[in-house]
Order: C-alpha cells, then sequence, then structure tokens
C-alpha cells in the first residue's frame, strides 16, 4: 500500500511510553516499596514481561498499548507493594492517571495548549508521588477518585479528622513543590 510505513520495532514502541509509565510506578508504589525497587526498575520490568510474550501486542493502536502497558505496570506496582507490606494495600482507582490527565487536558485543542497541560500534569504527578504513602492514597482518592471524607476514612480505616489533617498536610506540600520552580 502506497504511503504505509511499517510499524516500528516493538521496543521502541515501549520506549515511547517510559514516561507516562513512569509516573504510573512513582504514584502507585509505596515509600516500603520504593526503597527496595525503583520505578525505573519497575517499568523494564514490565518492558521484559512484554517482550517475552510480543504475539499479545500484535497489531494493537499505540492508544491500546498505552492502556496494556499501564494496566501490566499497575499490576506489577500493585504486587511490589504487596510483596513489601505482607498485605493488600490500598486498591487505588484502575484509571486515576488518565482521570488526573483528563481533568487537566479538557477539551484542549491547540497543541501549545497541550504541551502546556502535559507538562503540569508531569509536575503534579511527579509531586504527589514523592508525597508519604497516607497523604498520596488520600490526594487520589479525594481528587481524582472524588471521594468524600468520611468514604476515604473508612477504605483507610482513619477517622475523617485524620484524613482531613493528611490532606491538608498533603496540599501544603504540594503547594510548596510545585510554587518552587526548583521542586
Amino acid at each position: 500500500m502506497a504511503g504505509h510505513s511499517p510499524e516500528p520495532p516493538l521496543r521502541d514502541r515501549l520506549e515511547r511510553h517510559r514516561p507516562g509509565l513512569l509516573r504510573v510506578a512513582r504514584l502507585s508504589l509505596f515509600e516500603r516499596a520504593r526503597a527496595r525497587l525503583d520505578p525505573e526498575d519497575l517499568v523494564q520490568q514490565t518492558f521484559e514481561e512484554v517482550l517475552f510474550r510480543p504475539e499479545r501486542l500484535a497489531g494493537m493502536s499505540d492508544e491500546r498499548l498505552h492502556a496494556y502497558l499501564v494496566a501490566a505496570v499497575r499490576n506489577n506496582t500493585r504486587d511490589e507493594n504487596r510483596r513489601e507490606s505482607g498485605e493488600v494495600p490500598l486498591d487505588l482507582c484502575e484509571e486515576s492517571s488518565q482521570k488526573l490527565l483528563d481533568r487537566l487536558g479538557g477539551d484542549l485543542t491547540t497543541p501549545s495548549m497541550r504541551a502546556m497541560r502535559a507538562e503540569q500534569f508531569a509536575r503534579l504527578a511527579d509531586a504527589i508521588a514523592v508525597l508519604p504513602d497516607a497523604q498520596r492514597v488520600a490526594v487520589v482518592l479525594r481528587f481524582i477518585d472524588g471521594l468524600r471524607v468520611a468514604d476515604i476514612a473508612a477504605r483507610m480505616n482513619k477517622n475523617a479528622n485524620a484524613v482531613s489533617q493528611l490532606l491538608h498536610r498533603a496540599l501544603t506540600a504540594l503547594r510548596g513543590m510545585l510554587e518552587d520552580p526548583n521542586a
């Protein structure tokens, strides 16, 4: 077919998704697990698993490949969190990173507006990723999943006042990180 270029090698296709997958790993990997395993290693582990069974990805669009890789990184992250803690951690919403991107992206149409939002998303995701586990979980559940404080308290096995304090500390820390250009 004239004008049709061949699909790039699978490894190249995977590499295009690395930055977004790193953000997912940073947001999802709990501190205790992060002390033993770097988010970069988790993404690399996911790539190796995918490259071991490339037939699963045959003919996948880039959008579908990204969704597949995000799910694989989340599964590997969940496994590492369980392995480290010995228990099942709070299940952050499957689509939390995409919800955050959607809220920030809205219906922006110009490339410069999309680029600006992507940069803001990257800074916010990186800032959320370095919050202590309890603060990060509370922020994701409140502002990405849209849960009420009482519902978050029940999921985290804390009282509502404790969750409110976690959110206050997290938002204060995020403001500081996002206002400081060197953060």
